[in-house]
């Protein structure tokens, strides 16, 4: 297990409430995805949408997945939420 980063995203105290719940619908999606619906993370990401103490179990959950697992989740939840520049279009594709 890694150590708990800094709060970041849905858990960052300076997130916009719209934003939180899309950034924990995401998380939930991604962590279906990366453990499996039935994953006791998937349940507390939905949650945490009403319930303050479930996200705070969510990230206890997560930072307790193992290394290689979390990292893709994080990171592909990076590149989606925060991503800075638009998408290249492959050559030879439609503008």
């Amino acid at each position: 297990m890694t150590s708990p980063a800094a709060p970041f995203g849905p858990w960052s105290p300076s997130v916009d409430p719209v934003e939180r719940l899309a950034q924990l619908r995401s998380l939930a999606a991604l962590a279906e995805v990366s453990v499996g619906s039935d994953h006791r993370l998937v349940a507390e990401l939905l949650a945490a949408e009403r319930d303050r103490d479930a996200a705070e179990r969510a990230l206890a959950l997560l930072d307790a997945l193992p290394s290689p697992t979390r990292r893709r989740l994080l990171s592909t939840f990076s590149t989606v939420t925060f991503r800075s520049a638009p998408l290249k279009k492959p050559k030879g594709s439609p503008p």
